[in-house]
């Protein structure tokens, strides 16, 4: 498989990431608040990268684009792209594990997007972990709708990477 290949197919999980942020933003309330949702909670990815190398510049960049568009609104998201194999998870998860590690951050969630099961069974892993009330490991929709929901209703300051 070419480059541009590999590109293109890349780009095609762009309207999903976008589908994803209007649901986030945009999403009107089914049931109560979900305040009451287990914090912190943090589900990592099954790999882990034992090298690293130092991409701090990346992650102050990550950070001052965070910042900056924190006061516009409360709700940030920023997507990391490049060829497969650059480092981009790793970055990703650099950044979250310096947050957690400064208690900057309550809740971090790797929500795995290589099949349409995975990405629903990420999501009943969040509802799961945060004990949503409602929440049911063989109901994938209706997690799928509590996190969403937890997410527009919480009261605490997000970042989707």
């Amino acid at each position: 498989m070419s480059s541009i290949e590999k590109i293109s197919r890349s780009s095609e999980r762009l309207p999903d990431l976008s589908r994803l942020h209007e649901l986030l933003a945009g999403l009107s309330s089914h049931g109560e608040a979900t305040e009451q949702a287990r914090l912190p909670c943090y589900i990592f990815p099954s790999f882990r990268v034992a090298k690293f190398f130092d991409r701090s510049e990346v992650i102050i960049e990550i950070d001052r684009f965070i910042e900056k568009k924190k006061s516009e609104r409360s709700f940030q998201s920023l997507a990391l792209w490049g060829l497969g194999g650059v480092g981009k998870s790793s970055v990703a998860l650099r950044y979250v594990e310096t947050k957690i590690r400064d208690e900057q951050l309550d809740a971090m969630f790797w929500i795995r997007s290589e099949k349409e099961v995975t990405i629903r069974q990420s999501f009943t892993d969040i509802a799961m972990k945060l004990k949503l009330p409602g929440a049911n490991e063989a109901d994938h929709s209706e997690n799928r709708t509590l996190v969403l929901n937890w997410l527009q209703q919480t009261s605490k300051s997000l970042h989707c990477l």
